[in-house]
């Protein structure tokens, strides 16, 4: 039987990019053809800006939203093709009403409640979003009774939001995903990630007082965004971020993921490619993919990171750490810091190590330590804190032998070093308490310090 083009397409979008690629020119075509499969399936189901009722359209200006800066070098490998992208928008009026919101959330549901779960359309390489077990989520696919009403708001509200914040015209743009997201308490926290698209938008469907905390938490704001039922936030999806936990009520989200017709993203897709390779132990292809996407986005921390841990299973660790040193340009994120100061540790290198913790200590702050801190920020800054205070032990042991070989019995680096190593482990025992080997090395450094005296 004659398959249809929607059919032809969702093949197509399924099959994996081409493993035996000889050449970076072969991996470029590819990578283009897979955005342009794409773009033509978004334009295919969700139509052009001919879908839209000008009458209904409004010219949107910048006092309709309120701006939150993250600062240069924060919205990932598409940052230079955009306008104000280290930004992210929430608008200042609902762009759909409160019925809207609520029809919306019974479809979800009863799409969720039909067992109908995200499977039925692509593979896992090329959908925007990846699954998030810990949550309802219903594919705007699963919801076909919505489609006019989504292509309207699509045309007539979301593109032309997006082109007014980041230049991209509206007519170039299409779906390329996107989600019903519900949020149950007790609900965990996403991890942080990029979405696979150009640029995200997202209307809260939920009223505020029906949940406890939730929100989108920015990484280069260090902080979660909430926004009113019906109101749209956007953003370049470069930009690093995450969905909160609730810990009452329930939460639900529309998320959206865009893409321009004319902007392949070959870094964020080199990215993916060698993430998958890395998935198949396929080293050597997925150092090519991050190299390649690295010249392309000589700046971008992602890109960096992955390129260390290819390195680094495959044993070049002095690559790695080059490629860790690089990636500590990205002001938002600690994590460089402290991979470089493992690897450190590893060489037997402990003084060095901590100048790092140091440096990821000094950028990190106090933000950790707050209540309503980041729950993978407050776990990384615990585990910075540890190291560094067992890197100064080590170097503390070190200094301790060397005196007693000269004879003189003195420890200035000690002295100097180890007050801050108590003071970082009984920051650590608070979260922690009676955590035995923390507790071991809090009484080992005082009994040096007090040697060092």
């Amino acid at each position: 039987m004659r398959q249809s083009q929607r059919e032809v397409w969702l093949v197509l979008l399924s099959m994996p990019v081409v493993c035996c690629m000889v050449t970076q020119q072969d991996v470029m075509a590819e990578l283009l053809n897979q955005h342009q499969l794409e773009s033509d399936y978004g334009f295919f189901v969700f139509g052009d800006s001919t879908i839209a009722d000008e009458t209904k359209q409004r010219k949107w200006m910048p006092s309709d939203f309120n701006n939150f800066s993250l600062g240069e070098g924060s919205a990932g490998p598409s940052e230079s093709v955009l306008k104000q992208a280290s930004s992210v928008f929430i608008s200042k009026e609902p762009i759909i009403s409160e019925e809207e919101c609520l029809a919306l959330i019974e479809d979800a549901k009863v799409a969720i409640a039909s067992g109908r779960r995200s499977t039925e359309e692509g593979s896992e390489s090329t959908r925007a979003s990846r699954t998030n077990s810990d949550l309802n989520e219903a594919r705007l696919s699963q919801l076909p009774t919505r489609r006019p009403w989504l292509q309207k708001l699509l045309h007539e509200k979301v593109f032309p939001i997006l082109e007014s914040k980041f230049g991209v015209p509206a007519e170039s743009m299409t779906l390329n995903d996107g989600l019903v997201l519900g949020y149950i308490a007790p609900s965990k926290s996403q991890p942080i990630h990029r979405d696979a698209s150009l640029l995200t938008l997202q209307i809260a469907l939920s009223p505020q007082e029906l949940f406890t905390e939730g929100g989108t938490y920015i990484e280069g704001l260090h902080e979660s965004l909430q926004v009113p039922m019906g109101h749209a936030m956007c953003h370049c999806s470069g930009t690093m971020h995450a969905g909160k936990g609730i810990t009452s009520g329930e939460r639900w989200v529309l998320v959206m993921f865009v893409l321009g017709r004319d902007e392949p993203q070959y870094a964020r897709r080199l990215h993916s490619h060698g993430v998958s390779a890395m998935d198949d132990s396929n080293y050597p292809l997925a150092e090519s993919s991050f190299q390649t996407g690295i010249e392309i986005a000589p700046t971008d921390q992602l890109l960096r990171l992955s390129l260390a841990n290819c390195y680094l299973a495959q044993n070049k660790n002095s690559a790695a750490r080059k490629q860790l040193r690089l990636a500590q340009s990205y002001k938002h994120c600690v994590r460089p810091f402290f991979l470089h100061a493992n690897q450190l540790v590893v060489k037997s290198r402990p003084r060095a190590a901590l100048r790092r913790l140091d440096m990821a200590l000094e950028r990190l702050g106090d933000r950790d330590l707050s209540p309503s801190a980041w729950n993978p920020m407050r776990a990384l800054g615990w585990e910075i804190r540890v190291l560094a205070a067992r890197c100064a032990c080590l170097c503390a042991e070190k200094e301790l032998v060397s005196s007693r070989s000269e004879g003189n019995g003195d420890m200035p680096w000690s002295r100097q070093h180890l007050p801050k190593a108590i003071e970082r482990l009984h920051i650590a025992l608070q979260f922690a308490p009676g955590h035995e080997p923390l507790m071991q090395m809090e009484a080992r450094a005082r009994q040096l310090m007090s040697m060092s005296q």
